[in-house]
């Protein structure tokens, strides 16, 4: 048998051991920011009946979208034409408000600077934009969506849909 000694070392050192093992140093994480660039991935559909959802690549240009964020500005950056080679950029001042643990509500107050000129070819249905805001609901570090307003009929391949979003990942 141990003598009491020995008995209050061992304990000590438990005790030590039990301390250092449960006070592990705390590991900061990175708040979530929207800074850099972000690619559209794609357009989903979302149906109430069986497939509930569907997903394309989007329609003309509009798949070659990106979002632009900095410390100061957003800029979109589109194709303007037909064959989707004339480049565009919209720079805005921005802000960015956060509602919850995912959604966030993108806004701005003013043009920075543009070089786009609408031409007829250019579909935007695809930009997010409602009520002067966008919707930026956040499923991971590296992507987010966004819901767009709904056209009068609401209809993909006969199907009526009662939500569109598109999809976007971090860039490099």
């Amino acid at each position: 048998m141990p003598s009491k000694s020995n008995q209050m070392k061992y304990a000590c050192i438990f005790a030590l051991l039990l301390f250092s093992c449960s006070k592990n140093p705390s590991i900061q994480e990175e708040p979530f920011t929207f800074i850099g660039t972000w690619d559209y991935v794609e357009k989903g559909y979302q149906f109430v009946d069986s497939p509930k959802q569907l997903t394309t690549p989007g329609e003309g240009c509009n798949p070659m979208i990106q979002f632009v964020f900095t410390e100061e500005e957003f800029s979109l950056k589109l194709f303007q034409n037909q064959l989707c080679t004339e480049k565009a950029e919209v720079v805005l001042s921005y802000a960015i408000n956060q509602e919850n643990d995912s959604v966030y509500r993108f806004s701005s107050d003013r043009l920075l600077r543009s070089n786009f000129q609408q031409t007829e070819f250019h579909n935007l249905s695809d930009l997010p934009v409602i009520g002067g805001e966008v919707e930026l609901i956040r499923r991971s570090e590296n992507e987010f969506v966004t819901y767009l307003p709904l056209p009068e009929v609401p209809q993909i391949n006969g199907r009526e849909y009662t939500a569109v979003f598109i999809r976007y990942e971090r860039g490099n």
